[in-house]
C-alpha cells in the first residue's frame, strides 16, 4: 500500500514538472515576442490560455492517475463514483493536487507591484506565482498557496451570497 502512495507521488511529480516545463516554454517564447498569437488575442492572452490550459489539463491527468491508483476500498472514491456526493474532481484534490485557482475567470493577478505577493519575483508568470496549487489537501498546501485557494473560495462564497439575493427576487417578481 505504502508502494502504491509513492508510486502516485511520483507520478503526480513527473506530470507537474512536465507541464512546467512547459509553461516556461510558453513564458520563454513570449518574452522573446515568437509566440504565434491566438485568433483575438494579443500574445499575453495567447500566453494566458495556452498556460492555463497546460495546468487543467495536468490536474485532470493527476485526477484520473490518482482514482486509478486508489483502492476499491477508498470511502471518498466510493461516495464520488456511487454519485451520492462530490466528483472525481474533489477526490483528486484530496490526494493528488488542487491545481490553478481561478480568480474572475483568470489565474490569480497582480495585486501587489507587479506581482500577487511579496514572495515572487516581479512580473512572475510562473505557475506557482499565479496561483497553481501542486500539493494536495492530504499532503498540505505552503502558504502562499492556501492564501490562493482562500482567495478563490472566498470568490465561491460570495459568488453564492449574490445569486441567492437575484434568484429570490427573480422568484418574487413571477410570483
Amino acid at each position: 500500500d505504502v508502494y502504491r502512495i509513492d508510486n502516485l507521488i511520483r507520478s503526480k511529480d513527473d506530470l507537474v514538472e512536465s507541464a512546467y516545463a512547459q509553461c516556461d516554454e510558453v513564458i520563454s517564447k513570449y518574452k522573446a515576442g515568437t509566440l504565434e498569437k491566438y485568433p483575438g488575442c494579443d500574445e499575453l492572452q495567447t500566453m494566458e490560455n495556452q498556460i492555463s490550459g497546460i495546468l487543467s489539463k495536468v490536474r485532470q491527468q493527476a485526477g484520473d492517475e490518482c482514482i486509478a491508483q486508489l483502492s476499491k476500498h477508498n470511502a471518498p472514491l466510493i461516495m464520488a463514483a456511487s454519485g451520492s456526493k462530490g466528483s472525481s474532481i474533489n477526490v483528486s484534490q484530496m490526494v493528488a493536487l488542487v491545481g490553478q485557482q481561478i480568480i474572475g475567470g483568470q489565474r490569480v493577478q497582480d495585486g501587489f507591484q507587479d506581482r500577487t505577493l511579496p514572495h515572487f519575483p516581479k512580473n512572475a508568470r510562473q505557475p506557482p506565482s499565479k496561483g497553481f496549487v501542486r500539493n494536495s489537501f492530504f499532503s498540505g498546501l505552503s502558504p502562499s498557496e492556501f492564501l490562493f485557494h482562500a482567495m478563490s473560495g472566498r470568490e465561491g462564497l460570495v459568488d453564492t451570497a449574490v445569486k441567492t439575493a437575484e434568484t429570490g427576487y427573480m422568484s418574487r417578481r413571477l410570483m
